[in-house]
């Protein structure tokens, strides 16, 4: 009995992980009618884990802007990771594509988390510097 509990135990702890998934960055996505829909992201009801990256900038030709967009079925608060190997301001909401305010400012590294409504598309722009670098960035759901 002791090892039956132990197992039911261990079944519901592993049930309560969101495993990460990774999503490479696909071209075009640099302008709102090109962004890259997040398929892993898009209509999700529950717990979700999805890794974006590397993701890349580009100093010529020009490619300093990535897009990235999905739609939440849910109420919720959703959590961003970004990591870069230069700095990077990121535009995250549920407001029309380019309309988002600035949320994270000149940052290598840096968090924040957004409260979203069932029905919310949500749209990650993320502006580079002028150099060639990388990023990747996390949503928690």
């Amino acid at each position: 009995m002791k090892h039956l509990s132990s197992l039911l135990l261990l079944f519901f702890l592993s049930s309560q992980l969101a495993f990460a998934i990774t999503v490479a960055e696909v071209e075009p996505n640099n302008v709102c009618a090109e962004a890259q829909l997040i398929n892993e992201m898009n209509g999700i009801t529950t717990d979700a884990n999805v890794e974006v990256g590397p993701g890349y900038f580009v100093k010529s030709p020009s490619d300093l802007t990535d897009i990235y967009t999905f739609t939440i079925n849910a109420d919720g608060t959703l959590d961003f990771y970004i990591s870069a190997t230069n700095t990077v301001d990121v535009y995250i909401g549920a407001a029309a594509c380019g309309t988002n305010p600035l949320t994270i400012n000149d940052a290598t590294s840096d968090s924040t988390s957004i409260n979203v409504n069932n029905g919310d598309t949500i749209t990650v722009r993320l502006e580079g510097k002028n150099d060639d670098y990388t990023y990747g960035f996390d949503l928690v759901f």
